[in-house]
């Protein structure tokens, strides 16, 4: 992860920087690459990984510069499990009976350790997520400069608005299975004989089985403050702290509730350092 957070800022300090004015009086165009770790909560990501590019335009008012950015980001996403256990966790799919929601069985004559894990998919349950998230931003801000500063370059002081165009995507992967009981007969070999849809001699009131995908995206508002230092008149390097307002959907079985499977629609915001090399022209 090391490697994707200052990969920008040490290509920057690689280049040799020599000594040359500074066009600041003039409209300029600038490509920006950067890695945009989140902080705080990872949120339904469950990863902190995120990468951005896209480009700047700025025009000098008062003391500084106006400027309009557009970006991509993308937010690495990882597995996450969400399964409901617990006895009167879950209902039944057929007639909202209550029931219980297992991931596993123990064993208490297993060898050579008492009690060891005996599962068996025909009875217990899991939910497996990944949300993804990406997108564009847009920035429409203000940079006061503060005048060069030994060793760092010209810099200024940023602070604006982001609007957020973000999809979030909701892969579900599960089966889950609502019992009245729960016991290593279960895994017995006669069970293994009879058809998968039909175990309810065997304490199972309900099998609901999904693989599927969501998606949401909407333009929700967020903001950043940050510093921009020009190491040389074309490269530079931003440090800025951005939060992110996103929509997040998220799939909810009929077993966890008793009523029909549906989406819910949520909005959230992700805080994020954001790393970013750039390129004026």
């Amino acid at each position: 992860m090391t490697r994707y957070l200052f990969s920008p800022f040490l290509a920057l300090f690689v280049m040799p920087l020599v000594a040359q004015a500074m066009d600041e009086s003039s409209p300029r165009f600038s490509f920006k690459y950067g890695t945009t770790p989140t902080i705080g909560t990872q949120g339904y990501q469950n990863d902190r990984v995120g990468l951005l590019f896209g480009g700047e335009f700025s025009y000098p008012v008062w003391k500084g510069e106006l400027f309009l950015g557009a970006e991509y980001r993308v937010f690495r996403a990882m597995d996450y499990e969400v399964t409901r256990f617990g006895d009167e966790a879950g209902y039944s799919t057929a007639d909202g009976t209550r029931g219980m929601i297992t991931p596993y069985v123990r064993d208490p004559n297993s060898t050579p350790v008492p009690n060891m894990i005996w599962p068996d998919s025909r009875f217990d349950s899991a939910d497996i997520r990944q949300s993804q998230l990406e997108g564009l931003t847009f920035k429409l801000a203000y940079r006061h400069s503060v005048g060069k500063i030994p060793y760092v370059g010209n810099t200024g002081l940023q602070c604006g608005l982001i609007l957020n165009l973000l999809n979030s995507v909701q892969n579900a992967t599960g089966s889950i299975n609502v019992l009245v009981y729960r016991n290593v007969s279960q895994n017995a070999a006669p069970t293994a004989l009879t058809a998968h849809s039909d175990l309810s001699a065997y304490g199972r009131l309900s099998n609901e089985s999904f693989y599927l995908e969501n998606q949401a995206k909407k333009l929700l508002p967020g903001l950043f403050v940050g510093t921009r230092s020009m190491l040389t008149d074309n490269f530079s390097f931003e440090l800025n702290l951005s939060v992110l307002g996103h929509a997040e959907v998220n799939y909810v079985p009929s077993s966890y509730t008793g009523m029909s499977a549906h989406t819910e629609t949520s909005n959230h915001y992700k805080t994020v350092l954001e790393f970013i090399a750039g390129f004026r022209f």
